[in-house]
């Protein structure tokens, strides 16, 4: 017989929607402004942050097509700066 559920197994189960699959700290780096500018100037690489990890970048990647994000190491080893620039042709900022 099957040992039933309990808060303190190990194989709780918890039912619950899974979170959003975009991280709000995506959204604040690449704000209404940011992506203005990189309209501007299609094709114009910009640094747009400097974060601990640069899985923010591919966030970023798979959420807006009109646009094109990759990491970097900054050079002093402290962190990633994450880089943008605008690939798409509707110029239309988006909400």
């Amino acid at each position: 017989m099957a040992k039933p559920l309990t808060a303190t197994n190990r194989h709780e189960l918890i039912w619950e929607d899974p979170p959003a699959k975009y991280s709000q700290r995506a959204r604040s780096i690449f704000t209404v402004e940011v992506e203005e500018a990189l309209r501007a100037r299609p094709g114009e690489w910009a640094r747009i942050a400097v974060t601990k990890s640069g899985a923010t970048a591919s966030s970023l990647n798979q959420r807006y097509a009109d646009f094109e994000f990759c990491m970097r190491r900054m050079p002093d080893g402290k962190g990633h700066g994450i880089y943008a620039r605008c690939i798409g042709t509707d110029m239309t900022p988006s909400k």
